[in-house]
Formats: C-alpha cells, structure tokens, sequence
C-alpha cells in the first residue's frame, strides 16, 4: 500500500484545515490505484480524488491502535470521509500481517464509481512506516501553514509519543484490542485490561482482548464474571489447575518462526500439529478437555466454564482456553508494566 499526495492551493474549502491540506490524492494497493474512479456525470475516468487529506489522516492517527489491535477486526475508511468520497478499502492486522482488502463502490451522490482492486498483504512494520509517513506529511503541511493545535496534529503526537515507550505502546495496543481509545478510554477498561495481563501477556493478551469484542464497537462479550474466574484460578489447588508436562512439550517443540506474510491463525494451526505430533494424538483423542489435560500430565485439570449470563460465541470461549492452556506458571508482563497513557 503506497499513498501518493500532491498538494493544490487556493482551495475555497471553508475549514482551514482543508484548505491546506487539499490535494489529488492516489492509494495504490499493490499495483493498481484504488482511487481510480468514474465520473458519471461526464462519463470520463480520473486517477486521482480531489479532497482534503486531513480527515483521512486524523482518522488513521484516531484509530491507530485500533488498526493493530484489532486483530480479526476491519478498520474501513467509510468513517473518514467527512463529506468527501474515498474508496471503499479496509485494512487491519493480525499480529503480522497487514491485509488490505477492496470493494466495488457507486456513489449516487457525487456520481462517482470505484472499481475493485486486488487485495493486498504486508508485514506490519511496512504498514505503519506507510501510515506514519502520510500523516506525518499531512501534519506537517498543517504545520508549515500555521496549523499546529488541530485534532489531526493532537492525535497523531500522542501515537508517537506511546509509540517511543514499549510499555506504553503495550498497553494502547491492548486498548485498542478492546476497541478502546487508549487515551480516553474508561477507567473499569483499563482495570480490566490490567486484571487480564495478570493472566495473559505479549500477543496472547491481545488476542484475548481482540476476540471478546464484537463487530460493532462497545460490545465486550466476556463479562467482568469472567475475569473473576481467572482470579479465582490462582486459590485453586495444583492438581487442578496445572499442567505438568506443558512445558516439557514447549522445550521438545522449541520456538516455531512465523513465516514470511503469515497469517497468526496459520502460524498457530502450524504450532498445534507440531505439538499434536509431538504428543501422538489425533483429534478423535482428545475429544473433551480432560483427555487432553490427561495427555499433559493432569486428569484432575479442571476446564469448566465461569457461569454468565451472556451469550459469548463459542469461537471465542475457544480462543480463550486456548490462551489459558499455553499459561506456563505465574504469567505476567515480564516484568514490564503497562502504563496507561496520559490524555
């Protein structure tokens, strides 16, 4: 993904911030531009979108953390157009990989058409070098005309600024997992991300943070309930709570590296038939939880359920024992505290 910008003046737009930040702006996905489109109207094709790039630009320094925690989640640009038409893209990330997928798009209202374009995968480190450097050249035009205390420049200074401290970015990503605003989000969210890295950490907590959320923001599906189970877990005997031969199989597997572009699922689908082999079982063997704790050391390992009135998905309850079963011991943040950023 590849952003291309050209700046134009004397713009009427009302808004300061649009006058200087009007250009005709191209997103090449892969090799095709996405901003390709067809006006109806004059029946002509044109290479590039005449708009102001500070929504777009405000929108991606707003939902930054959002776009790299969101793991299973798609970030669309429908909510940064503010007036002005873009392609219909959404992108989002995995852990490590960056996908960016495409739709057809008619717009009755200016009459414009978007051609669909191929999708596209990335590392995320080349993803957000190509994000940071557009809004940085859009926070910088603003600059360079005076305009320095808009949204678009507030937003973006403080991912930087999380973005230099590890720590920091380790809990506004797990903010943004939550689909959370790390910089204005609730006080009983941070408590509960705080609760949930006692248990989980690094890219474990994110997932479980990422698939408690339902499409559709403010949804959390797991309850506090739930985390007063996990709490619970640690007053309860070792017999029943742990796993002897875990570890074992972890330093009999050793550490399996991601592949070039692959996706967390597909890494993980990897990790799991290495280690079923490694445990020569199938999945007939394993039916229930028990048979497999019973495999790592543990028939009296208790896999039940915290009792709550919610409908979770079923997916997601199996993503989260499956988060539960690689805690090895006492998991914390290796040491590191999470600090919750300033506003």
């Amino acid at each position: 993904m590849k952003f291309s910008v050209e700046w134009l003046d004397g713009g009427e737009n009302a808004a300061v911030e649009e006058r200087a930040t009007l250009c005709d702006l191209r997103i090449f996905v892969g090799d095709e531009n996405a901003c390709m489109f067809l006006d109806d109207q004059a029946c002509e094709v044109f290479d590039s979108l005449r708009v102001p790039a500070v929504h777009l630009a405000e929108g991606v320094a707003r939902d930054w953390w959002r776009i790299f925690g969101g793991r299973d989640r798609r970030q669309s640009l429908v909510p940064y157009r503010t007036g002005f038409v873009l392609p219909a893209l959404r992108f989002g990330c995995d852990g490590s990989t960056f996908a960016i997928e495409s739709d057809q798009l008619h717009c009755a209202n200016p009459g414009v058409r978007f051609w669909q374009v191929a999708g596209e995968q990335c590392s995320r480190s080349a993803a957000e070098q190509e994000l940071a450097a557009f809004v940085g050249v859009v926070v910088d035009k603003l600059a360079g005309d005076g305009i320095r205390d808009c949204e678009a420049a507030l937003a973006w200074d403080r991912v930087c600024a999380s973005r230099e401290d590890p720590a920091e970015a380790a809990f506004c990503e797990a903010a943004g997992a939550l689909d959370a605003d790390p910089y204005s989000m609730a006080d009983q969210d941070a408590d509960f991300i705080e609760r949930a890295g006692a248990f989980f950490a690094d890219e474990a907590l994110i997932e479980f943070l990422a698939s408690g959320v339902a499409h559709g923001r403010g949804k959390f599906r797991f309850p506090v309930s739930t985390m007063n189970w996990l709490d619970g877990l640690r007053t309860r005997k070792p017999y029943e709570s742990t796993l002897p031969k875990l570890k074992d199989l972890r330093d009999q597997i050793g550490d399996i590296a991601l592949r070039p572009n692959e996706p967390a699922w597909a890494h993980g689908h990897r990790v799991a038939n290495v280690a079923a082999n490694e445990l020569n079982i199938d999945g007939r063997d394993v039916a229930t939880p028990e048979a497999l704790t019973g495999r790592l050391g543990s028939r009296n390992f208790s896999a039940s359920m915290p009792r709550t009135s919610s409908r979770a998905s079923a997916r997601s309850w199996r993503r989260m024992q499956q988060c539960i079963c690689g805690i090895e011991g006492e998991a914390s943040f290796h040491g590191r505290s999470k600090r919750k950023p300033s506003p």
